[in-house]
């Protein structure tokens, strides 16, 4: 099996608990008190690698109240560790020639316990080509998503 795009379902929450995950990594108050999860909250999954990644949050923007980034955090699951990745990206971006339509940086990886951060980065490659413009919600054939493959320092 490869990984798809998907939205939880009751089953997959109940497997996962992405519910609790999402509540304990979510910077949201109104779902953290209520213990639940975005309506058709988006995942990438793997079920037979056991591997997920969702978002959790992007950052708030310090430059204008309310707004957000899309600098953000993203959960990783993978066999039961929970990986937490800072992400950003940019649109149309022209690397070694060819036009990009969604680059992708990883400015941290925390919380990595079973792989290392080369295999970390080869699974986020896979899982944000089948993200492609925005998981479940839409996705684009011929849509060309790079990742850099090192962490960008801030």
């Amino acid at each position: 099996m490869a990984f798809k795009n998907a939205v939880v379902t009751k089953e997959l929450n109940e497997k996962y608990k992405m519910t609790d995950i999402f509540c304990n990594y979510t910077d949201s108050l109104y779902y953290k008190q209520n213990r639940m999860l975005p309506d058709e909250k988006r995942i990438v999954i793997d079920e037979e690698l056991d591997c997920f990644m969702m978002q959790a949050y992007n950052f708030l923007d310090p430059e204008l109240e309310r707004a957000r980034l899309s600098k953000g955090l993203w959960v990783l699951y993978y066999k039961g560790n929970l990986i937490e990745v800072i992400l950003d990206y940019d649109f149309d971006i022209t690397i070694d020639g060819v036009l990009y339509d969604k680059v992708w940086s990883i400015f941290d990886i925390k919380n990595n316990e079973l792989l290392s951060e080369k295999e970390v980065i080869n699974l986020l490659k896979e899982i944000l080509d089948v993200y492609n413009l925005s998981g479940a919600w839409e996705t684009i054939d011929g849509y060309k998503v790079y990742v850099i493959d090192e962490l960008i320092k801030e």
